[in-house]
């Protein structure tokens, strides 16, 4: 993380009262570290390398230290340069006399010796104080000068004394002078140039809008709403409301309610009894009500449905529970009806039941045979078992038959067995072309049929091991 110094720059040097005793070699310096984001780094062990540079911000260095601190909770934390550890000379070997300081300031925020520069600023005459330890007793005091218990004083005067210089008097005159009277005479200064400046308001306001408990006088009559108004414009105001007092004004109630509609908790007494649908209701005229009513509950009133409606039919986003199954056609439907009635079109219109076989059969015996399945195209929903189809649900179903025979053409049909009665349709045959020797067979139909109905393909022949192949199709419509 990179860490911003925001510098808090303390430099006291205290010297000694004796001009002759140790100065403390140190200065005070404070800083708050910060994190990138402007946060403070609190309660942290940090460290810091202060280093004094000759001449500017890149000038050699003449003493560096370092010091290891603990911020507190606001990132803030105290050192006194000189009273580090020191990697070479010591702070007193540092000669003040040479020219400009400037001093630089490196941080390690993990409190290591892995030093980042946080910048260097130079420092001005306060640090020079260590210098004045070894002027020694060689000032004396001058003319206007005192000297006395190491505190000097200017005094300004050959006499060396504060109390006479007394200003006497102060006036301003008529032609624009200052003039100043003390023990040495007039002093003038004139202000004529400053005299005769235009202003307007703004620029007065602009430094203050207090008129300090003075009068604004000669004011003209106000003619705009933000007008300033005078006295007298107030005053003809009382004159027009006759007994001056704002507590009596006749307002009717319309004019109130544009104000505000909040009566605030008090009561609106003597009114009429109410004639028309808008006007305000009386205690009495409710009350009768509430006679009429017996119980005066309002939550028990018997009504049937057709008297709601003819009110409103509008729910208002309210739902109607509790309802019972419908049983004819214009009772009104829950959701579970609606649900289960959507869940079996869905059913339905999804599940066509389709199925496709392949069929090859020889006929063994001369009597009536079912046609062997012997594959499956496709069949989703395992309506094929055997040589059989057998009716999912209730409807109605098309199925189509196609194929040849080799051999004389073997009469087959489609044989439906609907609610145990068997319904049997032929298959048309025909003559294939150009080899007349081979019967096509191509023929479709629809059947009516409820669940648990089955159809299959069935052939009847006088002749043994006449043979016929190709595939039943069929589908729910």
């Amino acid at each position: 993380m990179r860490t911003i110094f925001l510098l808090c720059l303390v430099l006291l040097f205290n010297l000694s009262h004796q001009v002759v005793a140790q100065s403390p070699q140190g200065i005070n310096y404070q800083g708050v570290a910060r994190s990138m984001e402007g946060q403070p780094l609190s309660s942290k062990e940090i460290s810091i390398r202060i280093s004094i540079l000759n001449g500017s911000a890149n000038g050699d260095m003449e003493y560096n230290e370092i010091h290891e601190v603990r911020t507190n909770s606001f990132g803030l934390f105290t050192l006194v340069i000189g009273q580090g550890e020191p990697s070479s000379s010591p702070f007193n070997f540092i000669n003040w006399t040479t020219g400009k300081k400037w001093l630089q300031v490196e941080l390690d925020e993990n409190g290591g010796r892995n030093f980042k520069l946080m910048g260097s600023q130079q420092l001005m005459s306060v640090p020079y104080a260590l210098y004045a330890e070894r002027a020694g007793n060689g000032y004396q005091a001058g003319n206007g000068i005192a000297i006395n218990n190491n505190m000097i004083t200017n005094l300004g005067d050959g006499d060396h004394d504060s109390s006479n210089e007394l200003i006497s008097e102060v006036t301003l005159g008529s032609d624009n002078k200052l003039r100043i009277t003390d023990a040495g005479g007039v002093k003038e200064a004139d202000l004529s140039s400053l005299v005769g400046g235009s202003q307007n308001l703004n620029s007065v306001l602009s430094h203050g809008n207090s008129a300090g408990n003075n009068p604004i006088t000669n004011l003209g009559a106000p003619t705009a709403s933000s007008d300033a108004a005078t006295k007298l414009y107030v005053d003809n105001l009382d004159t027009a409301d006759g007994d001056k007092s704002a507590t009596n004004e006749i307002q009717n109630l319309s004019q109130v309610l544009t104000q505000n509609n909040n009566a605030g908790g008090t009561k609106i007494t003597n009114l009429g009894t109410p004639t028309v649908n808008t006007d305000a209701a009386t205690k009495l005229y409710v009350d009768n009500l509430h006679t009429a009513d017996g119980d005066k509950s309002a939550t028990n009133e018997i009504q049937n449905l057709s008297q709601v409606l003819t009110q409103s039919n509008n729910a208002g986003g309210t739902k109607i529970t509790n309802l019972g199954a419908p049983t004819v056609n214009t009772d009104a439907t829950t959701k579970k009806y609606v649900d289960d009635a959507d869940n079996a079109l869905s059913a339905r219109i999804a599940n066509n039941y389709a199925f496709k076989v392949v069929y090859n059969h020889t006929h063994t015996t001369p009597t009536t045979q079912v046609v062997t399945f012997v594959a499956e195209e496709f069949d989703d929903f395992s309506l094929v078992n055997g040589n059989t189809f057998t009716a999912p649900e209730n409807g109605t179903y098309q199925f189509t038959v196609s194929g040849t025979s080799p051999i004389g053409g073997i009469p087959m049909q489609i044989r439906a067995v609907v609610s145990g009665v068997p319904q049997l349709t032929d298959v048309k045959r025909q003559l294939s072309y150009p080899n007349s020797s081979i019967i096509n067979y191509f023929d479709s139909t629809v059947i009516k049929l409820s669940a648990g109905d089955t159809v299959e393909l069935i052939v009847t022949s006088g002749i043994s091991n006449e043979i016929v192949v190709g595939s039943f199709f069929g589908f729910k419509l």
